[in-house]
């Protein structure tokens, strides 16, 4: 466990376990929307499932990231990570105006940039002693 000022350590199993959940929601969602455009299954709702289910344990994460030193780096990846999940949903739920069909495309490109993002953030979790 790491200490910080506040009386109540840090839990470094919960925060890499969560760490390592943010990651594999991540990749589902690539894995169902890969179904779902290829195979033609009902991915789409699970794509949508799995996004919204990101939310928690990235709330989580951001709050037990803000109880540790600067040093540790955590709470950059952290804020990177939340940066583009929020841009995510917002080109998902613009998108769908037939006006804006076009940031799709931006949906897209900034996938896996979210994906690497939570890939640095377990991996950072992972370093902290």
């Amino acid at each position: 466990m790491l200490t910080t000022a506040d009386p109540k350590p840090v839990p470094l199993p919960m925060l890499r376990a969560v760490a390592l959940l943010i990651l594999v929601l991540i990749v589902l969602q690539f894995l169902w929307a890969g179904l779902a455009l290829f195979v033609g299954l009902q991915g789409w709702g699970l794509h949508k499932a799995a996004g919204f289910a990101v939310l928690l344990p990235l709330s989580h994460i951001f709050v037990l990231s803000g109880k540790l030193s600067r040093k540790q780096g955590l709470r950059s990846a952290v804020l990177i990570v939340a940066l583009l999940y929020v841009t995510q949903i917002v080109l998902a739920a613009v998108s769908k105006s037939p006006d804006f069909i076009w940031l799709r495309a931006l949906h897209l490109a900034n996938a896996p940039l979210l994906l690497l993002a939570s890939f640095r953030l377990y991996q950072r979790s992972q370093s902290i002693l």
